[in-house]
């Protein structure tokens, strides 16, 4: 009779054993999966933000599309209220990518993004400022590459934060 309890007591540890097992794998298997829906969820909030960011840089310069950008004349770029509205359409797109960056977060990347923001605010401004009739400043195509180059810039910096949140 001893072996025979002791035999039903091995039994039921190793099936317990092997139950608990079974419940940490799958317990693990869960983790990873939701850290992969987040890490997916973040890449293509980040991706639509980069996206938008895009659109207006080539708003901005159809040319800077192209691989050498600065090999076109200045003179054949058209500044016309078209092409203000192109930009100011370009702005809203970005905008509207940006709920989904603050609710993806984390904070770094929302800070980033709306650094990106404030630079493409600046530069839509400078769209419709240089389409008015009564400008008389710096030549317009100046204003718009420093301002499309300091945007441009400050997506770079976006994309380094979101990156190192999504490789931690």
């Amino acid at each position: 009779m001893d072996q025979g309890v002791w035999t039903i007591f091995g039994v039921v540890a190793g099936s317990g054993s092997a139950i608990a097992a079974a419940f940490i794998t799958a317990r693990g298997a869960s983790r990873n999966q939701l850290h992969t829906q987040q890490r997916d969820k973040r890449r293509e909030a980040y991706a639509a933000f980069l996206s938008a960011a895009h659109d207006l840089q080539v708003a901005v310069d159809p040319h800077a599309a192209q691989a050498f950008p600065l090999d076109h004349p200045p003179a054949t770029e058209q500044y016309t209220p078209e092409w203000s509205r192109t930009v100011a359409a370009a702005y809203a797109k970005l905008c509207a990518a940006d709920p989904l960056i603050r609710l993806e977060g984390p904070d770094s990347v929302g800070a980033a993004a709306q650094e990106v923001l404030n630079c493409a605010l600046i530069l839509t401004q400078s769209a419709n400022t240089v389409t008015q009739p009564d400008f008389n400043g710096t030549a317009p195509g100046i204003v718009m590459r420093t301002d499309s180059s300091k945007f441009g810039a400050v997506v770079s910096e976006f994309l380094v934060v979101a990156r190192a949140t999504l490789n931690p």
